[in-house]
């Protein structure tokens, strides 16, 4: 494989996936046919419609390459029966930018000019509408670098938002923005600030029922839902007024309202006052956080379906409401795993009900320590006098070392990694409650990852190292210095990882005292994690995302949740909530609470 080339994008890696992926499903048990354009390899095809220029290949001469019996999540709202219907939704949403739209109908244009020199009177749909998408997506796919699967993931849900405004599907919302219409100012508020897109009242969290703008678009997945989107007063997290207040008024959403008619006290103060006062669950961090996860049947030609495609591209392809932090969905409602849902939040709620609604996942793909001072905690919105205590993860565990730049050059240097963590700590201490906690997790031990995957087969039917060294050339790996053959790289690029991961104990030994919440640094085995899964469930594969290789599986964060609660119960065990002796109470008077 040729080393980065700079006339090679992530467009060019989108290409000859989606070409070759096509291909396959076309084809007969996936297998592609010889005919046009798939008699060649889809690098060539790509290089003929001028999208790569041939420096860079992931079939090479392996094609054709017939599509594996891949395992899929398996869940209906991951599958659909039919294929060739399913794939049409995503390929026709497309953004409002017509100079976008005119440089896709050129490559398209290109696309039937090689048909017609092949003797193809018609491309097939697909083909045609999988290149136009990526064309008109060309500027989300390539940006920051962070990856072909990140930026493909920001196209679809910027195409997501761009059709659900054209067909009406948000509705009379009440978004941030002056104008429904106003693309500009939505793709900010939500890919720039990262905050959620509807929101009537401005306090950050979504209320409603439009369920793709309340649900997703950094809505109720990733903030506890909102039960009064016209008061700002009113949302999840708030502190209970003081005594004597409207005792009808739910502040903080945990569907616990009321007074007892037997004494006249408002049940939050009854309920979950003293010991059993409200604690969020709040994460910064990264895709990991975030849980990135690529159904599999996406890019698997045997198992093909893109069902669900709208509602995951809405959520930039996270799942933070199946995340280690913050999930509060069912086993049965998230990817396909063999290890029960049991997320930090869902833990605290078992330990007291009264915590409720009280969750934040601020994960963002492509997050490094810098974005997430400068950014991610300013637009966490927590007010420190009126907001209750919160139990926060500060977990930005791969991006300061990973990118698709070739060597160590781009990757953070532990000075900028200490001024970065010194300034998210100084905001912390200005806008966190007291009584607040902050866990620091250390960067992964990414060394792993290779190890595990190199003698796999991706679920597009090729080795992992062919998928790696192909997004390498284009510059598109999402982690050039882990995702690689290269030994001495994934050697030096742990050392780096380690080194970084030390700061935050010279940080944490030198400011004792100096904040005004307290902090602790997670120590993961993530060696022994994986052995944890092989020992349970075999294949150490299912403990990775299938489509990028990269990040930690469904079954890996429910492991990671139970590691972190068992590692804070030995060592900081004054910071979980003790079991509120009220929650049978809270269940026989409010039931689900509202739901989540």
């Amino acid at each position: 494989m040729a080393a980065s080339h700079v006339a090679a994008d992530a467009t060019c890696a989108g290409c000859s996936v989606i070409v070759g992926l096509v291909g396959q499903i076309v084809g007969t048990d996936g297998v592609p046919p010889t005919t046009w354009p798939w008699n060649q390899s889809p690098d060539d095809f790509c290089v003929n419609i001028t999208l790569c220029d041939g420096t860079c290949t992931l079939w090479g001469d392996q094609w054709p390459v017939t599509s594996p019996d891949f395992p899929t999540d398996g869940k209906p709202i991951d599958t659909a029966p039919s294929a060739a219907n399913s794939s049409v939704s995503l390929f026709e949403e497309m953004p409002l930018d017509a100079a976008a739209r005119s440089e896709a109908f050129g490559v398209v244009m290109k696309v039937r000019a090689e048909a017609a020199k092949a003797g193809v009177a018609k491309p097939h749909p697909m083909l045609e509408r999988g290149i136009a998408w990526l064309v008109q997506n060309r500027e989300a796919v390539e940006e920051r670098g962070a990856g072909v699967f990140f930026g493909m993931a920001g196209g679809m849900a910027r195409s997501a938002l761009a059709g659900s405004l054209r067909n009406g599907a948000l509705g009379n919302a009440t978004l941030p923005c002056d104008d429904l219409t106003n693309v500009t100012c939505d793709i900010h508020t939500l890919f720039d600030d990262h905050l959620t897109l509807s929101d009537g009242d401005g306090d950050t969290f979504a209320g409603g029922d439009i369920p793709l703008l309340t649900t997703n678009l950094r809505g109720t997945s990733w903030r506890g839902r909102d039960c009064d989107d016209t008061r700002a007063d009113v949302h999840p997290g708030r502190r209970a007024p003081a005594a004597g207040a409207d005792a009808s008024v739910d502040h903080n959403c945990n569907g616990i309202a009321g007074a007892d008619p037997a004494t006249g006290v408002a049940y939050e103060e009854e309920l979950c006052s003293g010991p059993n006062a409200p604690m969020s669950v709040i994460g910064v961090g990264d895709s990991a956080l975030a849980h990135f996860h690529i159904p599999p049947q996406y890019l698997n030609a045997r198992n093909f379906s893109l069902d669900g495609v709208l509602q995951a591209a809405s959520n930039e392809l996270d799942w933070p409401q199946c995340s280690w932090s913050s999930g509060f969905r069912q086993t049965a409602d998230c990817p396909t795993s063999p290890v029960e849902m049991g997320s930090i939040y869902q833990r605290m709620v078992d330990r007291n009900r009264c915590n409720h609604r009280g969750y934040i996942n601020s994960g963002v793909n492509g997050a490094r320590v810098s974005s997430a001072a400068e950014t991610l905690i300013p637009n966490l919105h927590v007010d420190p006098r009126n907001d209750n205590p919160a139990l926060v993860f500060y977990a930005l565990i791969g991006n300061d070392v990973c990118n698709g730049h070739p060597g160590l050059t781009r990757m953070t240097t532990p000075a900028e990694f200490h001024a970065s963590v010194m300034q998210s700590l100084t905001e912390f201490n200005r806008t966190l409650p007291a009584g607040s906690h902050v866990a620091v997790m250390g960067l992964v031990q990414g060394t792993i990852l290779f190890d595990t995957m190199h003698d796999q087969i991706h679920p597009i039917g090729v080795k992992y190292p062919s998928v790696y060294g192909a997004l390498t050339c284009n510059g598109a790996n999402p982690c050039n210095g882990w995702l690689t053959t290269n030994a001495t790289l994934r050697a030096l690029t742990q050392q780096r990882a380690d080194n970084l991961t030390a700061v935050y104990d010279d940080i944490i030994a030198s400011t004792k005292g100096q904040w005004t919440f307290d902090i602790y640094r997670l120590d993961i085995d993530w060696k022994g994690l994986f052995a944890q899964y092989v020992q349970k469930y075999g294949n150490p594969r299912g403990a990775i995302e299938p489509v990028d290789g990269f990040h930690p599986s469904q079954a890996t964060h429910q492991l990671l949740a139970d590691i972190i609660w068992k590692d804070l119960d030995a060592n900081r065990p004054g910071w979980l909530p003790p079991v509120n002796p009220n929650n049978a109470k809270i269940e026989a008077l409010f039931g689900d609470q509202g739901g989540y």
